[in-house]
């Protein structure tokens, strides 16, 4: 669901362009003189060059980006929000190993930030395919690792229906889940949203594994 989701909004970035963008780009083209007169003005500074980044990144120009947000990092390596906006942008140009170190380099850096553990469960468990390869690392020990991550994003920001979502689906992809785990965490995404669909199914599955058939049967009742 969550790659599915992904794609969707990739896929919308694109769309959506106005007959006229000449506004747009006499826009763009002013951002651009800007950014480039700021580096000029301020070389080595990290905001400069990071904000520069963010704009080459918003207008598709990823090797650029790449670039000026190494060049922030270089200048001031502790900086969480840099390392996941590198993370982001090696992610979408399909670089699964560089975008989970600069993401686990953002979660080191701010362990306390919410949107760093998802993002790092997000590579983690959408992209383990990749990363198995790269990491030399196993299936299971790759999800056993998303998961803690959407776990602690789940703790940090406890409202949060994606994080919550996340941390739930987790247990779908292990061998061998920890179900009681699984049931509290199917239970926090319902609580989030009380008719919620997918979270009673989510509850009976559980249930099932857990032996309780009995438990199973009214959670497709409660489903609207």
């Amino acid at each position: 669901m969550r790659v599915a989701i992904a794609f969707i909004l990739l896929c919308a970035a694109g769309v959506g362009a106005r007959a006229d963008d000449r506004p747009l780009k006499a826009a763009a083209e002013r951002s651009l003189a800007f950014h480039q007169q700021q580096l000029e003005l301020h070389p080595d500074s990290a905001a400069v060059h990071f904000a520069y980044a963010e704009f080459l990144a918003d207008h598709g120009e990823m090797r650029a980006a790449v670039a000026h947000l190494r060049t922030a990092q270089m200048i001031d390596p502790l900086n969480a929000a840099i390392a996941n906006s590198l993370g982001g942008v090696y992610l979408r140009m399909g670089r699964a190993a560089l975008s989970a170190e600069q993401f686990q380099r953002a979660v080191t850096s701010a362990s306390e930030v919410a949107a760093y553990h998802y993002n790092l469960g997000n590579v983690e468990f959408l992209l383990r395919h990749d990363l198995t390869a790269a990491w030399q690392i196993e299936t299971p020990a790759l999800l056993q690792k998303a998961l803690a991550e959407y776990r602690e994003a789940s703790r940090l920001s406890p409202q949060n229906m994606e994080y919550a979502r996340g941390y739930a689906e987790t247990f779908y992809g292990l061998p061998d889940p920890n179900w009681t785990g699984a049931e509290a965490a199917c239970e926090h995404v319902l609580s989030l949203s009380p008719p919620g669909v997918l979270a009673n199914l989510q509850l009976a599955w559980v249930s099932l594994n857990l032996g309780q058939q009995a438990d199973a049967r009214p959670f497709p009742a409660q489903i609207h």
